[in-house]
């Protein structure tokens, strides 16, 4: 029985383990059955596959006549153009769903309202310079195609003519790129959506409440920055540095509030009258004509906010003809007085030194200098200067005609006695003198570059031939005094992969960094930067009968200082199209034993460079060829017998080498754009927002 019970629960274990397997039989058997329905049912991946190889332009004709092979262009290989669902179906592009194309020497602008309005029907935004293109194109495709495969056509026909897709949000935008021109792109207004990096950013703005042809009106524009209007869409396309695009879009964001849904504004300069006196005026004007002129923002009409920062009033409408004919009164009332009587005037320069100021106007408008008394005299009573009080500082007076400037150093003011209309022509050239000088960052390393092995032939030879980064090698510059082979002047635009290549090296024991610095330093100022030892030298040395020690004269030396170490000063220039010129003197000594004369005073080797490059924003400049040679003795022996006369050689080994060292400096600078007048403008307009939300509550 016992055995019999045995059998049985194998027996039942086997039937459950078949019952178990079975289905998994039947269910990947039907799974082979149906294979041709999981591309069908499969989702699409969430990222694109790995990089693809190029198809040329034949093969992808061929292979999307037959509607396979489809693959991923690198230019869209971003989570923002898969498409979205929108009531419950794919948006275009279909892989299934095919179309017939055939088209004879069609002008590029009707190819592209073609295939994007007339056969994808999607909502796309054109560049205007992209309208004067009139290539021809040409595509005769023997079988349909999907509408997949005809968007990566399209998309690889517009690359070839420099022209980027990009989509976002089911809107795609066609924007023209210069040939080899790096930008870029982001589509959006908040700080995620601008993309990272010191190059050039071009940013698309969607507007959503107010009006992009008010708000690029309304908006301050800095140097480099370019903003435009895309035709017929509400859209703004700005163009500059990372930092301009983000002060551009923080007052976008401001501007395009629920709050500017059917408003207009406007900001009016006032130059003869101050903005409270100006406010008071129009109100009075308006509303004798009929406009509603509304101290409260959120009761409606036209609201005047001063900027008495600016000199300037922010008005907000909900009619543009308000604004305009606010406009207009401004105009024709802010004029100067009619007197040619003169008067004084103090302006306070808000971002430069007063004295400068005065120099720069001295050049143009002056005859003459002389120099006066700027602070306030003493108390003249009873004849006797008051207690304590410090020597007035002096002034630089300019004159010529009836213009008078003088400086006064201690407030950094500028007085000027004049006559209204000429120190309004002056104000205006002051404030585009008084704006925030330009700041350069300066990324510096210094290194010393063992030359061995592939390396033997100093840095230039081993960057031709082993570097991928984008290096353009000067020969050696002329009137330096070195020969061929000696300092050499690059430009690496990969800054990246040579700061890789030269920290592998550091791992590989090859490269010694002797300094990194970073430095922060105005437009036309110099920056310097030292590390070092002061070591003692002998500069004389004589003997004096005067003193003796031990019977023997005495000696006297002179010792002298001096510094060793690593030297660095670099003097930036920022011209105006963001390249840089570099005045960059770099020396690097350290002290070595004196073995050519007998003066216990140690040596003193120097490696100096003094030259003027030029380079871009974010670009690196190499300094390189700098190659010195070191001699080297080593003896080592065994104790007491390597000391032993004529068999002592056998005891010791002596070896000899040269160790040669090539002394690299690379620099790259990133300009620092800061400008706060938009930040000011900012401000203002953020705060007539709030009350504008209160005033709606």
């Amino acid at each position: 029985m016992r055995l019999f019970h045995c059998d049985n629960k194998l027996f039942i274990l086997s039937l459950l383990l078949l019952m178990l397997l079975l289905p998994g039989c039947i269910y990947d058997r039907h799974l082979k059955d149906n294979d041709a329905l999981l591309p069908a049912l499969s989702p699409a991946p969430s990222t694109p596959a790995a990089k693809i190889p190029e198809v040329p332009a034949a093969a992808a004709v061929n292979a999307a006549a037959s509607g396979d092979n489809y693959r991923e262009l690198a230019s869209y290989r971003n989570p923002d153009l898969r498409r979205r669902q929108d009531n419950g179906r794919q948006l275009p592009f279909s892989k299934t769903r095919k179309v017939n194309v055939s088209l004879d020497a069609m002008p590029l602008p009707d190819f592209i309202t073609h295939i994007f309005a007339d056969i994808f029907k999607v909502n796309y935004v054109l560049d205007n310079r992209i309208l004067q293109q009139k290539e021809p194109v040409t595509i005769n495709l023997k079988e349909p195609v999907s509408e997949y495969r005809l968007f990566q056509l399209a998309s690889d026909l517009l690359g070839r003519n420099h022209i980027s897709v990009y989509e976002k949000e089911g809107i795609f935008y066609l924007w023209t790129n210069a040939e080899n021109q790096e930008v870029a792109i982001g589509i959006g207004i908040r700080p995620e959506d601008i993309p990272p990096g010191s190059g050039t950013v071009r940013q698309f703005m969607p507007i959503r409440y107010a009006d992009a042809q008010n708000i690029n009106r309304f908006l301050v524009k800095e140097q480099g920055l370019q903003v435009v209007v895309a035709l017929g869409e509400n859209l703004l396309v700005a163009t500059g540095n990372r930092e301009q695009i983000e002060q551009l879009a923080a007052m976008v964001r401001i501007l395009d509030q629920p709050a500017m849904r059917g408003r207009c504004i406007a900001m009016m300069k006032v130059e003869y009258w101050t903005p409270k006196q100006m406010a008071e005026k129009l109100k009075q004007i308006l509303r004798q004509e009929g406009i509603p002129v509304s101290d409260n923002p959120g009761r409606g009409g036209l609201y005047l906010n001063q900027l008495d920062r600016r000199g300037s009033l922010l008005a907000f409408a909900a009619e543009k003809s308000w604004l305009e004919r606010a406009r207009y009164w401004v105009q024709n009332l802010d004029v100067p007085p009619k007197e040619d009587s003169r008067r004084y005037f103090v302006y306070f320069p808000e971002n430069s030194k007063a004295a400068d100021l005065a120099e720069a106007l001295n050049s143009i408008i002056s005859t003459g200098i002389s120099s006066q008394p700027a602070g306030i005299p003493a108390a003249k009573a009873g004849g006797k200067a008051g207690a304590g009080r410090k020597e007035p500082q002096t002034a630089l007076t300019y004159s010529a005609g009836k213009i008078r400037i003088a400086v006064d150093e201690n407030r950094n003011a500028l007085l000027f006695y004049t006559t209204a209309p000429e120190y309004q022509q002056l104000k205006k050239l002051l404030r585009q003198l008084d704006i925030i000088p330009v700041q350069v960052l300066l990324e510096a390393s210094i290194v010393e570059i063992t030359l061995t092995d592939n390396l033997q032939f100093g840095l230039e030879w081993y960057l031709q031939n082993n570097s991928n980064a984008q290096i353009s090698i000067v020969k050696t510059l002329g009137g330096l005094g070195v020969a061929a082979g000696g300092l050499d002047y690059s430009l690496i635009s990969d800054s990246g992969k040579f700061k890789l290549l030269i920290n592998a090296m550091a791992q590989d024991g090859k490269v010694k960094i002797l300094s990194n610095p970073r430095l922060m330093v105005r437009d036309g100022k110099s920056a310097s930067f030292v590390v070092g030892t002061e070591v003692p030298v002998t500069t004389q040395e004589a003997t004096s009968p005067d003193i003796q020690t031990e019977g023997t004269t005495g000696i006297i030396r002179s010792v002298q200082y001096r510094s060793t170490g690593v030297s660095l000063q670099v003097t930036p220039l920022v011209h105006a199209r963001g390249v840089v010129t570099m005045e960059i003197s770099q020396e690097v000594s350290e002290a070595q034993t004196n073995n050519t004369s007998d003066i216990s005073s140690p040596m003193i080797l120097n490696r100096t460079i003094n030259t003027e490059v030029v380079a871009a924003d974010g670009q690196t400049v190499l300094l390189a060829g700098l190659i010195s040679e070191s001699n080297s003795r080593t003896v080592t022996k065994v104790p007491l017998l390597g000391d032993l006369p004529w068999v002592g050689n056998l005891f010791k080994n002596t070896s000899s080498g040269i160790k040669r060292t090539e002394l690299v400096v690379m620099i790259t600078p990133h300009i620092i754009h800061k400008s706060r007048q938009a930040d000011d403008l900012r401000e203002a307009v953020f705060d007539t927002f709030q009350l504008l939300e209160r005033g709606a509550r």
